[in-house]
């Protein structure tokens, strides 16, 4: 991302605004209301608490038709600009031959009185990370694979996650016998039953077995192909011709995925942190490192860890260093178990004299975590804002339009 910020003089903004668009035919106005991916860089923009704080002053915003490009132009405040100053903002994704056009044309149109530099700035942050963390941990490949979108919903309901995950731990991938299946999964949990009406959940394959041995079954996806496999055969283990042919039931691999690596919460923490941000990493490697999520948002990256397990001590640990190899200032953990007091009191005890933050959230539903997920992101936006409102006005004026993608701490260069 590439950011230009100049200031001029000039009879008036919207006259400004007529010279940018006569000047190149692929810009547009753009309502700030917008519904387009563009929306998230300019979420900040249209935070209802501050919107009418904030557009107090006449403000434009123009865009190309690609989304490669946004302009914001905004008129500053009177006590610290001379009249009829108009502040011009150039979002890039990339180098642009248009954008050093179009401020040529600006610097030598006769209607515009003065036009001065002001800054430059470089996300080098959200490139390192994008960097750091561009190849995919086992799980990050699971959240990439479209194959799996109808069966996170399994790990998101908190009764038939826990059913089958009691299924999985007593019968893994294991085929049953069709006939003893409904006895089997009521010893394991009575819901259990119920849950396997779906039948996405399971699928029926035909086993040969011996009935003398306890030799492991062939299992063949048709009727056909068993019967084919179980002609003039004898069983490899004992040698007997007791060899039958019987259906058997399994659950679905997509479904051993989702629930007995807990990558369904890695999904959803995924889905909900995405609406505050686009730069986000989800199931990524760092070294030999897994990084659950990663962040950028606010100006501050940040590290998730998600467990459908307990979380424990070592594991406070491990993310701990995780969050200082990739320069993490907020750290979250979300779980859907309770976490032990003495890690609870080892976190206080840490974070008291750490500058950086953590939050924890312990919620088994997927709706409670997504309320706490997204009142936590609302409220740190909220404070972004309010921080940036009540600036001094020099650095409010070169600040404010900056999206949340762009960090205080990366390259600055300022000539005002």
């Amino acid at each position: 991302m590439k950011y230009y910020n100049f200031h001029c003089r000039v009879q008036n903004l919207n006259l400004l605004k007529d010279i940018i668009l006569r000047n190149s035919t692929s810009f547009y106005p753009l309502f700030t209301k917008c519904k387009d991916n563009l929306s998230k860089q300019l979420s900040y923009f249209i935070s209802e608490d501050f919107e009418s704080t904030f557009f107090s002053q006449h403000h434009e915003i123009i865009v190309d038709k690609e989304k490669n490009v946004m302009i914001d132009l905004s008129t500053p405040r009177t006590d610290f600009y001379s009249r009829n100053v108009v502040n011009i903002r150039i979002f890039a994704k990339k180098e642009d031959d248009r954008m050093v056009k179009l401020i040529s044309n600006l610097q030598r149109n006769k209607k515009i009185k003065m036009f001065s530099p002001g800054a430059f700035i470089e996300s080098n942050t959200i490139n390192r990370l994008a960097t750091e963390l561009r190849n995919l941990s086992p799980n990050g490949k699971l959240i990439k694979d479209k194959g799996l979108s109808e069966y996170w919903k399994y790990g998101e309901n908190i009764e038939t996650r826990k059913a089958i995950k009691k299924y999985i731990s007593t019968i893994g991938k294991m085929p049953i016998h069709a006939k003893e299946a409904i006895g089997i999964v009521k010893k394991i949990d009575a819901r259990l039953p119920r849950i396997f009406q779906d039948k996405k959940l399971l699928f029926e394959q035909f086993a040969i077995n011996c009935k003398e041995c306890t030799t492991m079954p062939i299992l063949y996806e048709t009727i056909e192909k068993a019967r084919q496999g179980l002609k003039d055969s004898k069983c490899g283990e004992c040698g007997k011709d007791t060899l039958q042919l019987t259906k058997a039931i399994q659950l679905r691999p997509e479904v051993y995925s989702v629930l007995s690596t807990g990558v369904w919460l890695e999904n959803l923490v995924t889905n909900i942190v995405n609406k505050f941000t686009n730069y986000i990493w989800s199931g990524s490697m760092y070294g030999n490192d897994e990084v659950d999520i990663a962040a950028f948002f606010c100006g501050r990256i940040f590290i998730i860890e998600c467990k459908d397990t307990s979380f424990g001590q070592n594991d406070y640990y491990i993310l701990l260093r995780k969050a200082e190899n990739i320069r993490a200032n907020i750290i979250g953990v979300i779980t859907t178990q309770e976490i032990h007091k003495n890690v609870k009191q080892a976190i206080e005890r840490d974070f008291r004299r750490n500058d950086k933050k953590i939050f924890i959230i312990e919620e088994e539903g997927a709706d409670k975590i997504t309320n706490a997920i997204s009142r936590y992101f609302n409220k740190l936006l909220n404070d972004y804002v309010r921080d940036i409102l009540t600036r001094p006005r020099e650095e409010h004026l070169i600040r404010r339009a900056l999206p949340y993608s762009i960090h205080r701490n990366i390259e600055f260069h300022s000539t005002l």
